[in-house]
């Protein structure tokens, strides 16, 4: 009996449990169902020809009609943002030679470019894609130009798929020195036509912010993952993932081109899958290799090449690379006097002396550096480093396998120099080289720099007065272009933190907060340096905020409303030129009557310390509360219904609906019917005579329905309950079981 009776319960227990899991799964069916993944994915910035007034951003997007929406930095509610188009091209790899019809690339898609245009140089931009009702985040970056001081890096070999190290090389490589640019040597993949791979690497959030630049290794030819790898005849998917310039061989559009970024000209060269010399690919780029440095001399300081394989790395590893390919190109390096080559291919780390063809250089001005970066991702061979550093090239070799070593390079770039530093996974320097600059360095037009309105615009703002810890904020809108360091000359002030930001702050350690003058230098992205005064307060008007109804005047940060309330501090108020309270000692806010409330006014607070000397004078502007904006003309609905009814004003919380018909809850911003009927409602602002009249009709018999649904607390307890009754009917009912 007992057993018979355990059966029962089991199988009841049972019952119960898939009728809450298929219960459970309707209700999020109800929220899933709404959800749009992968609408627009593999967003990526890259290079333009131009990249001081121009980017190009690429996605891929389930439907046409697409855009871009982007604005300066600083624009975070996007509302002077510009709209831009991309182009757009249905793609996919069905009907190509040797495509996988495993991959994801299979899927028809939209391939998206959209070049953003006449941007201004040295301005930090965020943009975000919109796809209908669908938005994608937003990402940022920064364009080149009036500097010749600033950070790449550089990458190679990613390509084992799936691995976690790459990710965290690029993040360590934006705290160690924040890059202006990324560049990739090729092999991003291990197998091109695995998409997968793809939205490994690029879908990541370190990716956003990036300005990418690459070429493509042998891996972007090898499309289906069959044994023996079928290859294409052109890397396909890279060009569709990223657009280039294409201002290289018609042959290699997209994969072989040039910019010039700052003072560098770079230039990527696409060694095809292929180590043949006389390829059609490999002679055509000689030969417009030549011609176009040739043509571009006087614009450029130095000249970097990136291209996969390595013409002077690890002969064990790809001997037919040195045999076929390093004639070639070794020689048009010389004759171009290129400053570094970086590549990768062998997963080995090495680099060269400076290089005059195949010898070393004997002359300060002339020769190339060849840097074969190892792996950025885990996949590292097993070379013996000491035969590749005891050959006539080499100076540096390391064993990446034994070491367990995977590199990135940060590229530290002046009017002087190129400084080369690797770091490993673990932010370890591994190995570091100085370029000496053969060439002249690049003018700096900064005519525009105002320095009466950058003296204006710099500003004190307390972070904690009892430590004496104070921020420097530079507000002028073109610091970033034009300043690249600030420094304090005299007074009590001494900076923490030398290096120029974007958003131009700085910590700095006051021992004094009394009004003083101080000296500032700054040096300006030309090299030259200049001397302003400016007179600091102790507190700005950013440091003071106005609250509505009632008016009130606070302090943004309570270390400044402690200084003041603490070292007895006296304020009068002036309102629209009227003096109100006079010599008032400080409490957490000051409050105004409700005469203020609809009219603009100027608020000013001036401070006198404890010997009633005047130290400081702040204002605010208030402005007159503004009208309500109701989302519809009329409210029309059933009485069973509920309707969604978001108000926009700034003091929406304060809004109180007057009406017989309708009741209005602002926390959930929905209206309810209370009755039929037809009438007015009005919508005002509480305390004040600001209000909105809007007519409603309400239609229907039935009462107003109470709010339940899948997602309800109210829903989840009914259905448990009926389900309890249900499973105990049955367990009664013996015959069922």
């Amino acid at each position: 009996m007992r057993e018979g009776t355990n059966k029962k319960l089991i199988k009841l227990f049972l019952f119960t449990f898939i009728c809450m899991f298929l219960f459970f799964g309707f209700c999020k069916l109800d929220t899933k169902a709404l959800e749009t993944d992968e609408e627009i994915y593999h967003i990526i910035t890259t290079v333009t020809e131009a990249p001081s007034n121009s980017m190009m951003v690429n996605y891929h997007c389930k439907s046409r009609g697409s855009y871009v929406l982007y604005t300066t930095m600083d624009d975070t509610e996007f509302e002077n943002a510009k709209k831009v188009m991309p182009t757009e091209e249905e793609w996919s790899t069905e009907g190509l030679k040797n495509a996988s019809s495993k991959s994801g690339f299979y899927t028809k898609r939209i391939v998206c470019n959209a070049k953003l245009e006449n941007l201004e140089a040295r301005t930090s931009y965020i943009y975000k894609i919109v796809s209908g009702e669908i938005e994608s985040k937003v990402n940022s970056f920064t364009t080149a130009g009036l500097t010749n001081t600033w950070n790449f890096s550089t990458f190679v070999d990613f390509q084992y798929r799936l691995n976690t190290v790459t990710h965290k090389l690029i993040k360590n490589m934006k705290e160690i020195s924040n890059p202006a640019l990324m560049i990739c040597t090729g092999d991003l993949v291990d197998v091109a036509d695995n998409e997968h791979e793809w939205t490994h690497i690029f879908d990541n959030e370190e990716f956003s912010n990036y300005v990418f630049a690459s070429s493509p290794g042998d891996h972007e030819y090898w499309g289906d993952e069959e044994a023996g790898h079928p290859q294409w005849d052109f890397p396909y998917t890279f060009v569709k993932m990223m657009h280039f310039p294409t201002n290289g061989c018609s042959s290699s559009a997209g994969t072989n081109y040039y910019f010039i970024y700052n003072n560098v000209l770079f230039i990527s060269l696409d060694m095809n899958n292929s180590d043949v010399s006389r390829h059609t690919r490999i002679t055509e780029q000689a030969t417009w290799f030549k011609n176009t440095v040739k043509s571009l001399e006087g614009h450029y300081q130095y000249s970097v090449v990136f291209m996969h394989k390595s013409i002077f790395g690890s002969e064990i590893e790809d001997s037919s690379v040195a045999k076929n390919l390093r004639p070639v190109w070794a020689d048009v390096f010389k004759e171009c006097n290129v400053d570094l080559v970086l590549s990768g291919h062998d997963h080995m780390y090495s680099r060269t002396y400076r290089l005059n063809g195949t010898k070393k250089s004997s002359s300060s001005g002339v020769g190339t550096y060849y840097l074969d970066m190892g792996s950025s991702g885990d996949k590292r061979r097993a070379s013996d480093s000491s035969t590749v550093s005891g050959d006539a090239y080499h100076e540096v070799a390391l064993n990446l396998n034994t070491l367990g070593y995977s590199c990135a390079t940060d590229i530290s770039v002046s009017a002087e120099e190129m400084v080369v530093t690797v770091y490993n996974q673990y932010k370890k320097a591994i190995d570091t080289f100085t370029i000496k600059a053969k060439r002249s360095a690049k003018a700096i037009e900064i005519e525009d720099f105002d320095k009466f309105n950058f003296a204006k615009a710099i500003e004190l703002k307390a972070l904690n007065l009892d430590a004496k810890i104070a921020q420097l904020n530079i507000g002028y809108s073109k610091s970033g272009k034009y300043v690249s360091n600030v420094r304090v000359l005299d007074g009590d002030t001494e900076i923490l933190n030398k290096a120029y930001g974007n958003n131009g702050n700085y910590e700095c350690l006051i021992r004094d907060f009394k009004n003083t003058t101080l000296k500032f230098e700054l040096t300006l992205t030309d090299g030259s340096k200049q001397e302003i005064t400016k007179a600091i307060n102790i507190c700005n008007n950013d440091d003071i905020k106005l609250e509505y109804l009632p008016y009130e005047i606070s302090f943004k940060k309570d270390t400044v409303k402690e200084y003041l309330i603490s070292n007895n501090y006296k304020y009068d108020l002036i309102v629209d030129g009227n003096k109100i309270k006079d010599k008032q000692t400080f409490d957490t806010k000051i409050e105004f009557t409700n005469d203020y409330y609809n009219n603009n006014h100027t608020i000013e607070i001036q401070t006198y310390d404890k010997d009633n000397n005047l130290v400081g004078s702040y204002s605010v502007e208030a402005e007159r509360l503004p009208d309500i904006v109701l989302p519809e003309e009329s409210i029309e609905m059933d009485i069973k219904y509920v309707m969604l009814f978001s108000i926009r004003h700034r003091c929406k919380d304060l809004i109180e609906c007057e009406s017989d018909l309708i009741e209005y809850d602002k926390e959930n911003a929905s209206i309810s019917a209370l009755k039929t009927g037809e009438g007015t409602a009005r919508f005002r602002i509480s305390g004040t005579d600001i209000y909105t009249d809007i007519p409603v009709k309400i239609t229907g018999e039935e009462p107003v329905a109470q709010k339940s649904g899948c997602n309800s607390k109210e829903a989840f307890y009914q259905v448990f309950s009926y389900l309890l009754i249900l499973a105990y009917v049955l367990y009664r009912r013996k015959k069922y079981f």
